[in-house]
């Protein structure tokens, strides 16, 4: 039963019989009440009678929504969960059901992914994607082929998809400045990280596997953002005056522990006041709106105090202000870019050692949060 109450199956079925009515007004409606009433729609039984509920939304859906429950229950016993077929996503791509099915019964999260984003199921026909997701039942013994699927999977999404792969593809995709890059890279992730999604769902990847090509796709996408940041500034300002910038990772990112909707944390530095400064201040408003409608990445709000910008020489005061309870964090902490030759990242990677040191704080090993946990209750939790 159509949704469009104006112009509802129920009129374009019996456009046909139009004559009907004419001939006999009184007449029950004749193309649905042909079998036992525990088979056929109970409605009103004339033309005039049913257009008084066809005309009114609400009086319709509250004739029809207990009766199509009814149909569902006698016709269809064996499914249990129509949220599936009620989403909005099945009729959006009908192409798909299958896999709508499959996700809304396994991954609730996954499921409001393709809600907001139907065009993300469209990367289930990729030959990226067709190609690592092997026909069920293709061997003879399912332990081979477990292998076999799994293997296939791990090889190109943790070996041949790296960072530096990633960031080759993404430079390939036209993108007329840093504002234009950031979009088209947020949206070749999120069809990544779509891929990635379902291989788990599917068994083709491991959480542990899973958090590798994340944190992957991840670094490739905000180097490759911040290196078009560097070249618009170039472009219409000239070459970066003496000194430099870099951005580094902080939390679960530097940790190589990203899952999906990890929160993007950064340290901004640069060497005092001119360029580097005003490079950090466009790396944060390109990386905020990189993690805007992002599946990866959580949203940065914009003047977020989660992403600190300081000079170079603040550099050792802020890590030790940081306190020993922050030290999980400083111990994983890396530089995933810099501009300039100012050796930033080398030189935060010795401040933030020298502190580690005078702390006495344990290997970053023992301080890494329980991505894992992130990950299936992302793809589980309702």
């Amino acid at each position: 039963w159509s949704a469009d109450w104006k112009f509802s199956n129920w009129m374009f079925f019996n456009m046909q019989r139009h004559a009907d009515h004419h001939a006999l007004a009184s007449r029950p409606y004749p193309l649905l009440q042909i079998t036992g009433a525990d088979e056929s729609p109970f409605l009103p039984g004339t033309y005039s009678d049913l257009m008084n509920i066809v005309l009114r939304p609400k009086r319709w859906f509250e004739k029809m929504d207990p009766l199509v429950d009814q149909w569902r229950k006698h016709f269809y016993p064996e499914i249990d969960d129509w949220s599936a077929y009620d989403s909005p996503v099945a009729a959006a791509r009908p192409e798909h059901l299958s896999a709508i099915i499959e996700i809304f019964g396994s991954a609730p999260r996954l499921a409001r992914w393709i809600e907001r984003n139907p065009e993300l199921l469209d990367n289930l026909k990729d030959p990226e994607f067709t190609d690592l997701d092997l026909p069920r039942g293709f061997m003879s013994d399912p332990d081979v082929e477990s292998i076999a699927r799994r293997g296939l999977a791990r090889v190109y999404w943790t070996f041949e998809m790296s960072v530096e792969e990633m960031k080759g593809l993404m430079a390939e995709i036209p993108a007329t400045d840093a504002k234009d890059t950031a979009e088209v890279v947020r949206n070749w992730s999120n069809d990544k990280a779509f891929q990635i999604g379902m291989h788990v769902v599917r068994g083709n990847l491991s959480a542990d596997e899973a958090r590798t090509a994340l944190s992957n796709l991840a670094e490739a996408s905000i180097a490759t953002v911040l290196a078009s940041v560097v070249a618009d500034f170039v472009d219409r300002r000239g070459p970066v005056s003496e000194g430099g910038a870099a951005a580094i990772l902080l939390g679960d990112l530097a940790g190589r522990e990203a899952h999906p909707g990890v929160a993007a944390d950064f340290l901004f530095v640069h060497d005092g006041p001119g360029d580097g400064g005003r490079l950090c201040a466009l790396f944060l408003d390109k990386l905020t709106g990189l993690s805007q409608n992002s599946l990866l990445f959580s949203p940065v709000p914009h003047g977020t105090e989660r992403c600190v910008v300081l000079p170079s020489s603040e550099l050792a005061e802020h890590c030790r202000n940081v306190g020993p309870a922050g030290s999980a964090d400083l111990a994983t902490a890396r530089c995933v870019f810099e501009t300039g030759d100012s050796r930033i990242g080398a030189r935060f990677d010795e401040v933030r050692r020298a502190v580690l040191s005078e702390w006495g704080a344990p290997p970053a090993a023992e301080n890494a949060p329980d991505a894992e946990a992130e990950l299936n209750a992302f793809l589980t939790r309702a």
